[in-house]
């Protein structure tokens, strides 16, 4: 596995992979599947899917948990770890992770 080293603006450093496997794919993946519920008309129509209001956040916190190795160097709790951040270290954390899981068909979050 293949990682890299980047340090947050409030200077956190934190490790990441390069690249996923395909069963960490399919983890992410399937947050989203457990999310959405699929309803048909009577005439058997697709209609429109409804989406926890969640679904963001559960999408970036499975993200982070296959992405980040490491926080400060421990590797234990590290979701938990990210959430005690700095706060202006969230969109430069969840940005360096959407570089990551973007190859895999998950969208790039472009500011908030």
């Amino acid at each position: 596995m293949e990682t890299k080293k980047i340090k947050t603006p409030s200077g956190a450093e934190l490790e990441l992979k390069t690249s996923l496997t395909f069963g960490e794919v399919q983890e992410i993946t399937s947050t989203l599947a457990g999310e959405i519920q699929l309803e048909y008309t009577e005439e058997g129509k697709l209609k429109t899917p409804k989406i926890s209001a969640d679904i963001l956040t559960k999408l970036e916190n499975k993200e982070i948990e296959k992405v980040v190795v490491s926080v400060n160097g421990e590797k234990e709790n590290i979701l938990e770890k990210i959430k005690n951040l700095d706060g202006k270290d969230y969109n430069f954390v969840i940005l360096e992770v959407k570089k990551i899981t973007k190859d895999y068909g998950f969208e790039e979050k472009k500011s908030l």
